[in-house]
C-alpha cells in the first residue's frame, strides 16, 4: 500500500517545482501528496480526501470536490489500468502530464457505477500526475489501483507478421454474435502504425476459426465485429479503418477444436467506403467492387487447399434522413442476383461497431435474392452499408448486379 490514512489538509497549490528528491533520484513535485512506492498493485495509495482542497478539476468531473494528487512513474512499457474501485464516494479520476500540463485522460462513472477507470499506455520511465477527485461536492476515503492490462497477454508491436500461434493453452472466457462459446481463444492487441484499412485474419487447418475485433487494448471492448467461415472452411476476418495509434483487442476463437493457426494483419489500399448512397439508392456489379469488407453473417471468400479467393464487397456511406414523428423510419432494401450478406455499421467510415448483419432469401416471383434491414426513429445517422456476395459466382446460374433502394417512412 502507498499513501494512507491522515493525509495532510495543508496541500500547496499546483506547482512545477520540486520539493523534495526521492530516493530513487525522483523530484517530488509540489502538487502531490507522494511519489506511488510500489508503482503497481490493488490499493497504491489510499487517503482520505476530506481534509483537502480542491486544487484540480478535469474536464469529466471534479468541480467543487476536494482532491489529492499523486506522482506515478511507468516501470515499464505497457498499457496500464488506472481505477478508484473501492473508493467509498463517488469519484473522478484524471491524468496530467504535469502539475499545470495538459489533461491526458478523464473518467467518471465507468459502466454507470461510482468508481472511475482509465486504460492507458505509457513509456518505461514516464512521468504522470494522478488526481483522485470527486463528483460535485463528494469527498472521502479514496483508493487508487494502478495494474498492467491482464488481456489481452499477447501484443503484436514487432511481431513478424503472418505468424503462427496455437489455442492448446488458452482459455475459454470470450463469446460473440459468431459463437466461441465453448472454445478456446487467443487473445492478442494490434495497434495501427498508419491510418487506413486494415484486414484480421485467422486461418487454421485443425479448426474452424473465429475472428472477433473488439474496440480498445484491452479484453471486454465493444464488439466491432465477428467472422466466421462456413462449416468445413477454415478462416475467419474482420476489416476495419483505423487511424495511426488506434488499438484494437484480437479474440481468435474456435468453433469447436483446437491446435495451431496462421494470424495475418494486412493493410488494404481499397477505399471504404467506395462511395456514398447518393439519393438514397445505388446499382452495381459485384465484381467491380474489392474485397475490402467482411459482414458477421457471410463467407469471406471461397477455400481451395488452403487459399482463399475473397468476394467482392460494395460498401457505401449513408446518413439516415431522421424521419418526423415518432412511428418513423427507414427500410434498406437489397436485390440481386447472387446470395448476398447485407450489413450495417455505425459510422460513415468503415471503422464502427457492425449494427445489423442479414442474409438474402430467393424469390421465385422475381427471380433475384432479396434482403432488408430497417433503422427506426432517430436523429440523423451515419451509417456504412456493406452488400457482399457470400457463395461462388457461377456465370452459368446467376448474374452479378445488385440494387441498393432506401425507403423512409413517417407517420404521425
Amino acid at each position: 500500500m502507498g499513501t494512507t490514512g491522515d493525509a495532510s489538509s495543508s496541500s500547496t497549490e499546483p506547482s512545477e517545482t520540486g520539493s523534495e528528491s526521492t530516493s530513487g533520484g525522483v523530484e517530488l513535485l509540489e502538487c502531490v501528496e507522494a511519489l506511488l512506492d510500489p508503482a503497481l498493485g490493488d490499493e497504491v495509495a489510499s487517503v482520505d480526501t476530506q481534509p483537502h482542497r480542491d486544487d484540480f478539476e478535469g474536464s469529466c468531473g471534479g468541480q467543487t470536490a476536494k482532491d489529492v494528487a499523486f506522482q506515478w512513474v511507468a516501470p515499464f512499457t505497457d498499457y496500464f489500468v488506472f481505477d478508484t474501485s473501492g473508493s467509498e464516494f463517488d469519484t473522478a479520476l484524471y491524468l496530467l502530464e504535469t502539475c499545470t500540463g495538459e489533461e491526458l485522460a478523464c473518467s467518471d462513472n465507468v459502466q454507470g457505477g461510482v468508481s472511475s477507470r482509465i486504460v492507458r499506455r505509457q513509456e518505461a520511465g514516464e512521468q504522470l500526475v494522478i488526481v483522485v477527485d470527486g463528483e460535485t461536492g463528494q469527498d472521502g476515503n479514496a483508493v487508487l489501483n494502478v495494474n498492467p492490462v491482464s488481456c489481452p497477454d499477447s501484443d503484436l508491436e514487432g511481431e513478424d507478421l503472418p505468424g503462427t500461434f496455437t489455442n492448446v493453452a488458452g482459455t475459454d472466457t470470450f463469446s460473440s454474435g459468431c459463437g466461441g462459446g465453448s472454445g478456446l481463444e487467443r487473445a492478442f492487441r494490434y495497434t495501427a502504425e498508419d491510418t487506413g484499412l486494415h484486414s484480421f485474419r485467422a486461418t487454421s487447418t485443425t479448426f474452424q476459426p473465429i475472428m472477433n475485433l473488439q474496440v480498445g487494448p484491452e479484453c471486454g471492448g465493444e464488439d466491432l465485429q465477428c467472422n466466421i467461415s462456413n462449416p468445413g472452411e477454415v478462416g475467419g476476418e474482420v476489416i476495419r479503418n483505423l487511424q495511426a495509434g488506434d488499438a484494437v483487442t484480437l479474440i481468435v476463437d474456435s468453433a469447436g477444436g483446437d491446435g495451431e493457426f496462421d494470424l495475418t494483419v494486412d493493410f488494404l489500399a481499397a477505399p471504404c467506403p467506395s462511395a456514398a448512397l447518393a439519393g438514397g439508392a445505388a446499382l452495381g456489379t459485384i465484381t467491380e467492387f474489392p474485397h475490402a469488407m467482411t459482414t458477421s453473417c457471410g463467407n469471406i471468400g471461397e477455400f481451395s487447399n488452403g487459399m482463399v479467393d475473397t468476394f467482392g464487397a460494395a460498401t457505401y456511406s449513408w446518413t439516415s434522413p431522421g424521419q418526423a414523428g415518432t412511428n418513423s423510419g427507414c427500410d434498406i432494401l437489397v436485390t440481386s442476383g447472387f446470395p448476398a450478406a447485407l450489413s450495417l455499421q455505425a459510422g460513415a467510415t468503415c471503422s464502427g461497431v457492425e449494427e445489423q448483419c442479414s442474409t438474402t432469401t430467393y424469390d421465385g416471383s422475381i427471380e433475384r435474392y432479396v434482403n432488408s434491414l430497417s433503422v427506426g426513429h432517430i436523429p440523423p445517422t451515419d451509417y456504412t452499408i456493406t452488400v457482399t456476395q457470400i457463395a461462388e459466382l457461377l456465370t452459368a446460374v446467376v448474374d452479378h448486379d445488385f440494387e441498393i433502394e432506401v425507403v423512409c417512412w413517417a407517420s404521425v
